[in-house]
C-alpha cells in the first residue's frame, strides 16, 4: 500500500465508483435524449417533404436541389 492510498478513507474506492457510475448513467441518458431529438427532426423533416410532394408534386429533383441549399 502506497502511502497515498493509506490517507485515503476505506469507502473512498466504493465512492469513487458510485461517482463514475452516476457519470456513465448521466452520459448515456444525454446520449439517449440527443438520438430522441434527432429522430423527431429527422421524422419531421421526412413528414414535411412527403406533404410538399403530394401539396405541390416536388419530385426528385427538387428534393435534392433543397438538400444541398442546406449544406
Amino acid at each position: 500500500m502506497t502511502e497515498r492510498q493509506a490517507m485515503l478513507p476505506d469507502n473512498y474506492n466504493n465512492w469513487r465508483k458510485e461517482i463514475i457510475s452516476l457519470i456513465e448513467q448521466s452520459k448515456l441518458k444525454a446520449i439517449l435524449s440527443v438520438n430522441t431529438e434527432l429522430l423527431t427532426l429527422y421524422w419531421k423533416i421526412g413528414s414535411d417533404i412527403l406533404t410538399k410532394q403530394k401539396e405541390q408534386g416536388w419530385g426528385a429533383k427538387v428534393i435534392v436541389y433543397k438538400c444541398h441549399l442546406l449544406n
